[in-house]
């Protein structure tokens, strides 16, 4: 019989199917680290708010806990979020069986605990990443040798904590189990401080990379603690018991990394300052943000502009909350203007000021400053901001893009004067002056009035 021959016009079978695209959805699905970014965007920006209340965030978890159960594809993803920050360790100790209540609802870990609910807490514990702590419910009480076994069973509990606050006294006997060498920014604001102590020491001995630290109402001795941190980048520190000495302030102001510093100046001890070499510490500092609080701030705020050896200042906060001293604020304005014109007349990008009392006299002194972008005066300057050295100086922040004065008074020279010289301004709220008449005064507007003489 002769060969048989293929049909012409059919192709041959091979016994293979090209496989089909994956569909974008499914792509999405089988990428963990978008699922990840998602509920951490869901989580985090619950309420469309950066500060969102306890019951936004509930919400945002019970959205979680309902995708969590919807589909093994987002089950994972959505279970690490939900474990991402915790208010304590009450959710964590809720994982191991042994942990129960008594009949007055007082909280032990009694018996043996397995290996494997060990694994099962260990496994949670390192989802943790923020701990924004609140004491756990009255009816939720936690006997304290519970927290011993806890540190009994590992050195370093929730091993990639990158942030740690605490505003409450309450804890104390489990603070020290919150350290970890992952952790970056700290807030203590408690009373206890030889735990606080305890717990700066410990997280030296683990290395912690802390870059953002915030001490209140501890003894100032513990900044001594605080500038052995030197990969801080930003440090606050307010209402300390004791005026700070020399040695702390110079060991603080040498931190290499330091940029950012705020302080209510009520532990500032103006002897101690005098002690300091002029322009030897806080070299790299670049925002500074003064929260006064105190009857010789006028004398402390002019000793510690002189301090400063940064060159490259963007930023500056001074702000006044006890008015009863604000006749002695005026010494304390001309000299931050006077350092501001010779010490940062370009870099210094953004000048807040609040209750510091001024004439507008005095504030032509920082005439010089000419890389400003941003100016807010609360409070500060009175009477008419019509006055030559102020126009003079006004003529020469070219940059100036937002600026907000209470308290003084712009007329149509003043407006004329900020539409023609400060071409990138987008954002100006100066009180207007009144009519003769003692009408409301007239809104100028800025795009209507001539761009240059």
């Amino acid at each position: 019989m002769p060969p048989s021959r293929s049909k012409p016009g059919r192709a041959r079978k091979t016994g293979r199917v090209a496989a089909a695209p994956t569909p974008l959805q499914d792509q999405c699905l089988s990428n963990s680290d978008l699922l990840d970014q998602i509920f951490r965007f869901l989580c985090a920006n619950a309420g469309n708010s950066e500060n969102p209340s306890k019951a936004e965030l509930a919400e945002a978890r019970k959205a979680l806990r309902a995708v969590a159960l919807t589909s093994r594809n987002f089950s994972f993803s959505a279970v690490k979020i939900l474990w991402r920050r915790l208010d304590n360790f009450f959710p964590l100790l809720c994982l191991l069986p042994e942990f129960r209540p008594d009949d007055r609802q007082t909280y032990h870990m009694t018996g043996f605990i397995e290996d494997a609910d060990w694994e099962r807490f260990d496994r949670h514990a390192a989802y943790v990443r923020e701990v924004i702590y609140t004491s756990p419910p009255k009816n939720a009480k936690i006997n304290p040798t519970t927290f011993i076994r806890l540190a009994q069973h590992k050195p370093c509990l929730l091993p990639n904590l990158t942030l740690f606050e605490c505003s409450d006294d309450s804890c104390n006997l489990d603070l020290i189990l919150f350290v970890s060498p992952a952790l970056a920014s700290v807030r203590l604001e408690t009373s206890h401080a030889a735990d606080a102590e305890t717990f700066l020491n410990l997280a030296l001995t683990m290395s912690s990379p802390i870059s953002k630290l915030t001490i209140a109402g501890l003894p100032s001795s513990i900044l001594s603690t605080c500038a052995r941190f030197l990969n801080l980048e930003t440090i606050e520190f307010k209402q300390l018991r004791q005026p700070f000495t020399t040695n702390a302030f110079e060991a603080l102001g040498s931190l290499p990394r330091l940029r950012s510093l705020t302080t209510d100046l009520s532990s500032w001890d103006p002897k101690a300052l005098e002690a300091v070499a002029p322009k030897s510490v806080f070299c790299a500092l670049t925002r500074m943000k003064f929260d006064c609080i105190g009857a010789d701030i006028a004398h402390t705020i002019k000793l510690l502009l002189t301090l400063i050896g940064s060159p490259s200042m963007t930023s500056i906060s001074v702000r006044l909350h006890s008015y009863g001293v604000a006749r002695y604020t005026n010494e304390a304005m001309l000299s931050l203007s006077q350092t501001i014109a010779s010490q940062w007349p370009t870099s210094l990008e953004t000048l807040e000021i609040r209750g510091l009392k001024s004439t507008v006299e005095d504030f032509g002194h920082i005439e010089g400053a000419t890389g400003i972008r941003t100016l807010e005066l609360t409070d500060t300057l009175k009477g008419s901001l019509n006055d030559p050295r102020f126009l003079s100086t006004l003529r020469t922040w070219t940059h100036l893009a937002s600026l907000t004065i209470t308290g003084a008074e712009a007329d149509l020279a003043v407006i004329k004067c900020l539409a023609q010289h400060c071409p990138s301004l987008h954002k100006s709220h100066p009180r207007q002056s009144r009519s003769r008449d003692g009408h409301p005064p007239t809104i100028y507007s800025l795009g209507a009035l001539p761009q240059r003489e």
